[in-house]
């Protein structure tokens, strides 16, 4: 039997939306909403991070949706990020086979160091795809193209086909190679590392898919 509470909370932060294109069904989580429980998500062991009106603020955790998505797929995370002086961070996204503690395929997109002063610890990206096929690595140091300090970020990730492209505030980062993938159904991951100076806040979490939505609640 599914759990009574979850689905009473999920019934309030989460919409089921439908409209035109490919991608015509659309599932939203609001960490912002007063009835938003984490919960409702797999956590990594031992997670770091407060929730309350402000988001999900994020010290050392990873998070899994406990619903996969079949067929071609976008997320859009929107997140708060600040960071002060030189700090190592690390914020990485993506789609995973199974949920935590499970053998699984993933492809991920990760930001290391954003905005950290000095040469201490280097600014850049990296992506990965991993799964039964083989596995695929690309990566690049520097500024993050169009990643903000101090402000709001709006990620998007969009798998079609075999493909990967990731977006940041609108403008195109990277499109990997996706093959490698095991896409049975997806599962939306997110997971932050900071250090002291640096802060993230994820206020909400979009997924527009084309295929179906596959629940995976917890018995009671």
């Amino acid at each position: 039997m599914r759990r009574i509470r979850i689905i009473a909370s999920i019934t309030l932060v989460l919409i089921a939306a439908f409209s035109a294109g490919c991608l015509n069904k659309t599932w939203l989580y609001d960490f912002t909403d007063p009835s938003a429980l984490i919960s409702d998500w797999h956590t990594s062991d031992m997670p770091t991070f407060t929730l309350d009106g402000t988001g999900l603020n994020i010290k050392d955790s990873s998070i899994c949706s406990l619903v996969s998505f079949t067929g071609d797929l976008t997320a859009t995370v929107y997140f708060d990020y600040s960071v002060s002086g030189e700090c190592q961070s690390s914020i990485g996204f993506g789609f995973s086979s199974a949920v935590f503690g499970e053998e699984s395929s993933v492809i991920e997109l990760n930001f290391q160091n954003p905005g950290s002063a000095g040469d201490t610890y280097s600014e850049g990206w990296f992506y990965v795809s991993m799964g039964p096929k083989g596995y695929c690595i690309d990566l690049s140091n520097g500024p993050i193209s169009g990643f903000i300090i101090d402000g709001i970020n709006q990620v998007e990730l969009a798998l079609k086909g075999d493909k990967l492209k990731v977006s940041v505030n609108g403008r195109e980062l990277h499109t990997g190679n996706a093959a490698n993938f095991e896409r049975v159904s997806s599962h939306f991951i997110l997971w932050g590392d900071m250090e002291e100076e640096a802060t993230m806040v994820v206020k909400r979490v979009e997924i527009k898919y084309a295929g179906e939505l596959i629940e995976n609640y917890p018995d009671l």
